[in-house]
């Protein structure tokens, strides 16, 4: 890495509705491929939605997108309180160490704070780079040890009615439910 990656000044400012293309681009990065004409309402709705911020990174001279973090911030039960939640954090491969990722993951804490969130907390796979370079543990974040379930819900895919209940396994309908 060069040393001039640590002396560059990033600007940041809420994702909006024509930057859908740099979101696509900086998913793809996270190994999401996502048609924009399937994102485009998603994120037009995400916008919206109070709960949510998304935070883009640009990079000088010309204020191209370097990297974003998506978050929201929710009540949760548990917790008496509001917690936030790092949906997305994304830095280019060529701002990788320019502090950009932690920039954003402070970022995230600010508005968390500012909200009053008892919590930040963040879903990564074992399998990604940052969490490998033990990148959120460096950021202050300390491991939770918890398990994430999931079922993919999209195209009726692990359709919960269409599971046997004994192996987890997708069965096919009958002819009365098809």
């Amino acid at each position: 890495m060069s040393e001039h990656l640590h002396e560059v000044k990033f600007a940041f400012r809420d994702g909006r509705p024509d930057d859908l293309m740099d979101i696509v681009a900086l998913l793809l990065h996270l190994g999401y491929p996502c048609p924009s004409r399937e994102l485009e309402p998603v994120y037009r709705a995400l916008l919206e939605d109070v709960h949510y911020r998304c935070i883009l990174a640009l990079a000088p001279p010309d204020d191209a997108v370097a990297g974003m973090v998506t978050f929201r911030t929710l009540p949760v039960l548990r917790l008496a309180g509001l917690q936030t939640t790092i949906e997305e954090l994304v830095v280019l491969p060529e701002w990788r160490g320019s502090g950009l990722g932690r920039a954003l993951v402070n970022l995230a804490l600010e508005v968390a704070g500012n909200k009053g969130a008892v919590r930040l907390e963040v879903l990564t796979g074992e399998h990604r780079e940052s969490t490998r370079r033990l990148f959120y543990e460096k950021a202050g974040l300390q491991r939770a040890w918890s398990r994430v379930y999931r079922l993919d819900l999209a195209n009726g895919k692990n359709d919960p009615s269409n599971l046997d209940v004994r192996s987890g396994e997708p069965q096919a309908l009958s002819e009365e439910w098809a």
